[in-house]
Parts: structure tokens; sequence; C-alpha cells
């Protein structure tokens, strides 16, 4: 037997049977598919939430004022926002927003927006006194592969205007004394 025949039965014998390259074909797109959604998948479990965005429809604030929360989260999992009014003396929650995940959060890389709009009545805004305050959002994810995300703060600057009907002195200022009546 010549070394030519031999290196050819040899090559023969260590070569994939071709149901073995068939099956190759076929698991190979498959198991890029999954590494690529693995990978989309980790960086949405670290960042879950995208955006935050707080609008009013005045810097003044007064009963039937609106205020909008919009969020934008990767849908992984689920996300818990809340609107807080706040001033130096008094806060408030005034609304909350949870935001469900997808049902299969692995594999759908689909981004989530929701939002909720408030108008503010004026038994909230008795509450509080007139003057400087903050509107506060904070958007919350949750733990994924035991790490839990730092939360999403926006917050904006704003104005509480005398509210009709009930006047309130300033919050430095002291009360006026009460009027004497004659006997």
């Amino acid at each position: 037997m010549s070394a030519p025949a031999t290196a050819s039965r040899l090559s023969t014998f260590h070569q994939s049977p071709r149901s073995l390259r068939v099956l190759f074909w076929i698991v190979a797109p498959f198991a890029a598919a999954h590494i690529i959604l693995a990978t989309i998948s980790g960086y949405r479990a670290i960042v879950q939430v995208y955006h935050v965005e707080l609008t009013t429809d005045a810097p003044t604030l007064r009963a039937g004022s609106s205020i909008v929360v919009a969020l934008a989260t990767s849908g992984r999992a689920t996300i818990d926002g809340a609107l807080e009014l706040i001033q130096p003396t008094h806060a408030e929650t005034l609304a909350v927003l949870r935001v469900p995940g997808h049902t299969n959060a692995s594999y759908d890389p689909r981004t989530i927006h929701a939002s909720q709009r408030v108008t503010l009545t004026s038994e909230q805004l008795e509450r509080f006194h007139a003057g400087r305050a903050r509107l506060r959002v904070t958007a919350n994810g949750r733990s994924q592969w035991l790490r839990v995300p730092p939360p999403v703060i926006r917050e904006q600057a704003v104005e509480i205007g005398e509210i009709i009907g009930t006047p309130r002195a300033p919050a430095s200022a002291a009360a006026a004394p009460a009027p004497r009546t004659r006997r």
C-alpha cells in the first residue's frame, strides 16, 4: 500500500459525517441568535430605566394644574415610579406608576413607554404652604442577577400658588392677632 493511498483513507476516517455537518448548519444560526439576544438581555438587566420625564403645564401649581410623568423602560423587570411634591415642612406622594415588564423578558427587547397625568386638587394643595416646592419622580427597578439598579430621579422646582378660598400667611410670617370685640 502506498503512502498517498493511506493518507486518503485516514482523511476520510477523520472527516465529520454528512449528517453532523447538516446538523451544524441547522443549529449554528439558532445558537447565534440566542447569543445575540442573551447579550442584549444582559444589558437590559443592568439598565432597566432608560428615560424619566416630568412636565407641568405651568411653573406655578394651582388647583387644576396638570403634571405628566413619562417613563421608558427596558421591559426586563417591573418598574415602580413615584411622583412626590416636597416642601421643607411637608412631603406627599401624589401618584404611583407601575410599569410591568414583558411576559418573556429575556427574549423581548422592545422598550416599554408609560405615562400618567395627575391633576392637582385644592384638597391636595391645602396641605402645603404657598411658595417654593419641588416635584420629584423616582423610578426604581427590580433585582436582576442579585443586583438592584440605582433609582433614576428627576426633580423640577415649582411654586405653589395661593389656594382660592383659603388665604394663608407665608410660612415664615407670624400670625396676625385676633381682632378685639367690645362688650
